[in-house]
């Protein structure tokens, strides 16, 4: 789950390590993790460089970021309940699955 910004307010230091996969779309999806623990922290994806995804639980108060759409329903689990958010089957611009 994660907490989307534009990428000109955020700083990141530290080290990070890459991992780049391609997209059904036919776009890239780059995620960075911790070296140490291997912990997403960050992603961003070539469809929309203007924005960048933080993992919700690298914020102290994370409870208070509670989801407001689910992005990718073909993958989740049974058990998952979101309530009233939106959700779409494979991103935000498929098909609404409620």
């Amino acid at each position: 789950m994660g907490v989307y910004y534009r990428r000109e307010q955020v700083t990141f230091t530290g080290e990070t390590r890459e991992y780049t996969r391609p997209t059904e779309s036919g776009n890239t999806f780059s995620n960075f993790f911790c070296p140490t623990c291997a912990t997403s922290l960050y992603w961003w994806g070539s469809r929309d460089t203007s924005r960048i995804g933080i993992a919700v639980g690298c914020f102290d108060a994370s409870e208070q970021l509670p989801p407001d759409r689910s992005v990718y329903d073909c993958n989740k689990q049974d058990w998952v309940l979101f309530g009233g958010i939106p959700g779409f089957e494979r991103g935000r611009d498929s098909a609404r699955t409620r």
